[in-house]
């Protein structure tokens, strides 16, 4: 739900989380609760089985997910030892599905969420978002058996099934964006150029496959470097000065980067007044996300980016968009949401908003929420 701490606080021993993520966090979010309400809701889907589903906030940060996966794992196996809960699949007496909704715990900066009892065994994990926090769940998940499912972790790593043999996914490896990123190079002639990633499984496994890729195609990448994720503004800064100081014929730059690295980017070559001296060829970490470049256009002007071919879901729209805080009661994250988003106070709040946790703890806002005036939109 929330983005990962400041590489600062991260690396302090400070676990507070970032920011509320509308796209990454409540989005997702609420198309997995539609989506399993719509699967239940259908019998010809799954006769007699009941989904069931507990979400928890790993802040796109390994130690967070590893603790939320330390919990779930230790109240599974208590509860297959003490007999609490059918076995999987098991019909449930409840026409509902079962969602049990918990944040992080309270020492990782975020308020826990009412918890809700159990009456399953957990057969299975889907996610986290992050490869390099995938990776490190996985090889927590697989001593114990079970399997997880990747809906948007797409290190080429996680292909070995030696190393990751409980891991499947729902989307290509980036050896195939790798390959798409550099046919674009080869199309518009572009054959000295330097290259920047994303610290981690992501960035430094695609950047690695792409080098490959580009060594055999006669493409010279001149220089290459590598940014932590979500650093300090002065480690932008200097990667685009080491581009245009020393290779400043290597104009365009290969940037096997998430949203957050591609934006810091942007905002250095704004505030170093370089607009337009670099060209970044982004993979989907960036793809057409539109809060990557929001108030920084000008300089992402003549860049190109990437995306796994997807459809638009419009019955989301029609569900997402009709969303507030006053009936929306399934997903606790959700009044901290609004309360960002519209900038106001919830009346009904009280100490819940002056408890939102990380980065959101520091707004306090004199507005009410009225809803009459508020609604959600892209």
């Amino acid at each position: 739900m929330h983005e990962q701490p400041e590489y600062r606080r991260a690396y302090s021993g400070e676990r507070t989380c970032g920011k509320i993520w509308e796209q990454y966090g409540i989005q997702r979010m609420e198309a997995t609760l539609k989506t399993i309400q719509a699967i239940n809701a259908n019998p010809r889907l799954l006769p007699n089985i009941t989904l069931g589903v507990e979400i928890r906030d790993d802040c796109w940060y390994s130690p967070v997910a590893l603790e939320q996966t330390i919990e779930f794992i230790r109240e599974s196996i208590a509860a297959q030892t003490t007999g609490s809960g059918g076995a999987a699949g098991e019909k449930s007496d409840q026409n509902e599905p079962e969602i049990c909704l918990s944040s992080v715990t309270e020492s990782s900066g975020v308020t826990a969420a009412p918890r809700v009892k159990r009456k399953k065994n957990f057969v299975g994990v889907i996610g986290p978002g992050s490869s390099s926090v995938t990776i490190q769940v996985q090889n927590l998940l697989q001593l114990f058996n079970i399997p997880q499912i990747g809906y948007s972790a797409t290190s080429p790593d996680l292909s070995d099934k030696t190393s990751y043999k409980y891991f499947l996914r729902v989307v290509p490896s980036d050896r195939f964006q790798a390959a798409v990123m550099l046919d674009l190079i080869i199309h518009h002639n572009w054959t000295y150029i330097s290259a920047v990633c994303t610290k981690g499984s992501y960035g430094t496994s695609g950047l690695e496959a792409f080098k490959s890729l580009a060594k055999k195609s006669g493409i010279c990448i001149a220089t290459e470097d590598t940014l932590q994720s979500n650093p300090d503004d002065k480690e932008y800064e200097r990667v685009v000065l080491n581009f245009l100081r020393y290779y400043p014929n290597a104009r365009v730059v290969a940037c096997f980067c998430e949203g957050q690295t591609v934006t810091g980017l942007f905002n250095a070559m704004r505030k170093l007044g370089v607009s337009g001296k670099l060209l970044l060829i982004g993979s989907d970490g960036w793809a057409d996300r539109t809060d990557v470049v929001a108030g920084i256009e000008e300089e992402a002007v003549g860049g190109i980016s990437i995306r796994i071919q997807s459809p638009y879901i419009d019955w989301f729209d029609e569900h997402y968009f009709t969303l507030n805080p006053w009936t929306n009661k399934g997903n606790p994250w959700f009044k901290e949401f609004w309360s960002v988003k519209f900038e106001c106070q919830l009346p009904d709040s009280g100490d819940a908003v002056l408890g939102f946790a990380g980065a959101n703890a520091e707004y306090r806002y004199n507005r009410t929420c009225t809803g009459k005036s508020y609604a959600l939109h892209i």
